[in-house]
C-alpha cells in the first residue's frame, strides 16, 4: 500500500526468475526522486506520498538485488531492457 500521489495506489512485488522486483508504480517518479525525496508537481497528500517514499527506499535499502521500478524512469527502463538482452 503506497498512498500519496493518488488515493489508494498500490505498488507490486513480483518474483521473478531472477528474484524479486518491485514495482512501485507512481509511487515514486524515477529514482532520483526516490533519492532526493522529491514531491511531483501535485499529489493527493503529500504526508502520505513522503511516507510512501521512505517504505521503498527502505525496502530498497533491505533488498540491494532487487531492481524498485518507478513507472516514469525512462533510464532505469533503458537499462531493464538491456538486462533482457
Amino acid at each position: 500500500y503506497t498512498p500519496g500521489h493518488t488515493r489508494g495506489h498500490l505498488s507490486v512485488l513480483v518474483r521473478t526468475a531472477r528474484g524479486e522486483a518491485l514495482l512501485a508504480g507512481d509511487a515514486v517518479y524515477t529514482r532520483r526522486s526516490l533519492r532526493e525525496s522529491l514531491l511531483p508537481y501535485k499529489t493527493y497528500d503529500d504526508p502520505q506520498f513522503l511516507s510512501s517514499m521512505a517504505q521503498l527506499r527502505a525496502y530498497g535499502e533491505q533488498n540491494p538485488d532487487a531492481p524498485l521500478i518507478p513507472t516514469h524512469d525512462a533510464e532505469l527502463w533503458d537499462e531493464l531492457r538491456e538486462l533482457r538482452s
